[in-house]
């Protein structure tokens, strides 16, 4: 599946002040407080890496969905310019998970994209997290 890519121009960047600062690490915090709610409410406890049935292709086709949704807040999301660049990989990665997990959708069909698909789920979600110390250390910096 073709992963859709952001750039600069797809987001909106502002001033490095304190109060800009601040707005983007409430906003951020509210959208993975929310992120975090929409993939714990998908989750259904049956799901193993083992289990790839109905219940696992429904989690998955609602993954797909919340880490879309979770892209496009991250994308309308001012953000100080000093964080632009973390910023967009932060999206780029929640976009790729999207083909991701549509790729895992497709695991009859085609189980070496699918594969793929796990590998580059996994690979996500570690970035996303030293991305996110990044930007928490970005915004320690400036004393937010």
């Amino acid at each position: 599946n073709k992963v859709v890519i952001i750039t600069y121009a797809d987001i909106k960047t502002v001033s490095d002040s304190k109060n800009n600062f601040e707005t983007y690490a409430n906003g951020l915090a509210q959208i993975y407080v929310e992120h975090a709610d929409h993939i714990n409410k998908a989750y259904a406890g049956e799901i193993t890496g083992n289990s790839l049935n109905d219940t696992f292709y429904t989690f998955a086709k609602e993954v797909a969905v919340i880490y879309g949704n979770t892209a496009k807040k991250l994308e309308n999301l001012s953000v100080p310019i000093a964080l632009a660049s973390k910023h967009l990989k932060l999206i780029n990665t929640h976009l790729s998970n999207v083909a991701s997990m549509e790729s895992i959708l497709d695991t009859e069909n085609d189980p070496v994209t699918a594969l793929a698909g796990f590998v580059a789920m996994s690979e996500n979600l570690n970035e996303d997290i030293v991305i996110l110390t990044e930007i928490g250390r970005i915004l320690k910096t400036n004393d937010i």
